[in-house]
């Protein structure tokens, strides 16, 4: 799934990330960013997240979060030192999860600072793109 716009995430709140849109017709998902899991197995996840602050402050960090059933499920944190305001930072992280048939997957997005954050979507460098497959069985 790939985020089609640019997503302004304001205050120091976890935020949903949402609007992830389907670029496969076997992607089960309902096009408003969750994954539904449609078998048993384990299934392997990429995750790409662009994303950019306004202000630069040294040690700014972008916490990703993947939900499984509305609870958190596994973080990823990427912090930026001597941080330069409208510059572009890329996180790019993978797991392995063992779901049943029903789960279903979401990414949320928490940052360290209250200024605005822009998640890049897919018209901007490196865009936001949330990525699986099942592995087994």
């Amino acid at each position: 799934m790939s985020l089609p716009e640019s997503v302004t995430v304001k205050g120091t709140e976890q935020v949903p990330i949402l609007g992830l849109q389907r670029q496969y017709n076997d992607w089960p998902s309902d096009n408003n960013g969750t994954f539904k899991v449609k078998s048993d197995g384990y299934y392997h996840f990429d995750i790409r997240l662009t994303w950019m602050s306004r202000i630069a402050i040294n040690g700014v960090s972008c916490n990703v979060y993947i939900m499984k059933n509305g609870k958190y499920l596994l973080a990823h944190s990427g912090t930026v030192l001597n941080f330069i305001a409208n510059y572009a930072t890329e996180q790019l992280f993978s797991c392995t999860l063992k779901l049943n048939a029903g789960d279903i997957l979401s990414l949320e997005v928490l940052k360290s600072v209250d200024s605005s954050l822009i998640v890049f979507g897919n018209g901007s460098p490196g865009g936001t793109t949330f990525s699986g497959f099942k592995i087994y069985p």
